[in-house]
């Protein structure tokens, strides 16, 4: 079965977007030597569609009972969970605003969070259907440590894609690139990430 990353990117920037420049790298690394590779992309920003009364109606409809207009409009969140369920490998780009991920990425969450397609409500909790899937987080600040008390984002993530089945989550993470020397510290992360695939050589399909 080929290898498929679902790549995606939220930062508002395009060029000079350190999270973008980050993911592209990782993404680079899971596709290197696999001429078979499928890679999927997802800027959020082109897609930015969040989720209102319509939605969540349609969405806890059974499909038998789902009408046109409740179809359409699903249609972008099934696309959005297809893209998902049929990746192996997933690298998402997150800069830090306000201390969480951006606005766009939460409306991604919010559209792939579809019970019955990534998770199934239980009498005694929730189970995950994404499972046998591998993570990686590539997330950037401009003055907020990664990792500590400020920072909400990491520990979102990780706990979305927990909730959805998938535990393996690598982080590479570029702190305080507005009150360091930027290039100093993406060239830290390129680093770490290029010895992180070297140790891991063979365990990442």
């Amino acid at each position: 079965m080929p290898k498929t990353i679902l790549h995606i990117d939220s930062s508002v920037r395009i060029d000079g977007s350190a999270s973008r420049y980050l993911s592209q790298h990782i993404v680079s690394h899971l596709a290197i030597g696999d001429p078979n590779v499928q890679i999927i992309r997802r800027d959020t920003n082109k897609a930015a569609c969040f989720i209102d009364g319509d939605w969540a109606d349609a969405s806890l409809t059974s499909n038998d009972d789902r009408n046109t207009k409740m179809n359409e409009t699903l249609k972008l969140s099934d696309g959005m969970v297809a893209e998902l369920v049929s990746a192996s490998h997933i690298v998402i780009g997150a800069p830090l605003y306000n201390f969480s991920i951006p606005t766009t990425l939460r409306a991604w969450v919010d559209h792939i969070a579809r019970p019955g397609l990534s998770f199934l409500a239980k009498n005694d909790g929730f189970e995950g259907l994404l499972k046998n899937k591998q993570a990686y987080l590539a997330i950037v600040s401009g003055s907020t440590e990664i990792g500590g008390e400020m920072d909400y984002a990491t520990p979102y993530l990780k706990q979305v894609l927990s909730f959805f089945g998938i535990t393996e989550v690598s982080v590479f993470s570029a702190s305080n690139l507005m009150t360091k020397n930027r290039e100093n510290v993406l060239e830290r992360t390129i680093a770490n990430i290029d010895a992180a695939f070297r140790s891991d050589a063979g365990n990442w399909d």
